[in-house]
């Protein structure tokens, strides 16, 4: 069922090698491993039934058709490995969500007026779980435009590198102000929508048209 998620990616994240002895609780915890990258709705993984690896065409690097299989993994039927362990495929049967994403907003504020933002993006550009975001918002005082882009280290399953930039400018009440930033960061998914971040970040900030406005106090004494 993969359509987009790169088949190396997809065993990788499972991480069961050829040869391997595999349990339920094995097969379940890689069925996590998958749906905790956000890019399926439906995961299953399973033994194929009444296959023998040794014996199947479809085992070694020439199997190509159906969905991503590890060939030649071990399922130990017994409390030990002994010969009640069967040579078996395990098959990886997914569905992904959509990758492409896209938002249009709009509003109005006391300050900046009426304002209309554009938002798109991926959460897996080259099948490799790689998520990408740019947007960008315009109002009556200025505009501005972000980036994001994020790749999964294949050292962690967990670790990311993400870049971010950002420019904005902005007519102040007093001063014009042009925002230039850019930062770069490792990142790590904690829970199911947490993340923690670690990283370096660059910003510069320009003024112009300043306005000196001098103020007149008065004292009165009694």
């Amino acid at each position: 069922g993969n359509t987009k998620a790169k088949t190396s990616y997809m065993r990788r994240i499972v991480d069961i090698e050829a040869g391997e002895i595999i349990t339920a609780s094995m097969l379940r915890e890689a069925e996590l491993r998958l749906i905790d990258t956000d890019l399926f709705r439906f995961v299953r993984i399973l033994p194929v039934p009444g296959k023998d690896s040794a014996n199947d065409p479809r085992s070694g690097a020439e199997s190509g058709a159906g969905p991503p299989a590890v060939q030649g993994a071990r399922q130990m039927c017994g409390p030990a490995p002994g010969p009640e362990e069967t040579l078996t495929d395990v098959e990886i049967m997914v569905e992904e969500v959509p990758h492409l994403e896209a938002m249009l907003s709009g509003g109005y504020g006391t300050f900046d007026g009426f304002r209309i933002g554009v938002d798109l993006g991926t959460r897996n550009a080259f099948g490799r779980g790689e998520r990408m975001h740019i947007g960008s918002s315009v109002s009556e005082r200025g505009y501005n435009v972000l980036g994001e882009a994020s790749f999964p280290l294949r050292s962690s399953r967990r670790l990311s590198a993400m870049f971010t930039g950002i420019r904005e400018v902005l007519e102040q009440v007093s001063f014009d102000a042009d925002y230039l930033g850019f930062s770069a960061a490792i990142s790590r998914r904690v829970k199911k929508r947490g993340e923690f971040r670690a990283g370096i970040r660059f910003d510069s900030i320009r003024t112009t048209d300043i306005a000196f406005v001098s103020a007149l106090r008065s004292v009165v004494c009694s």
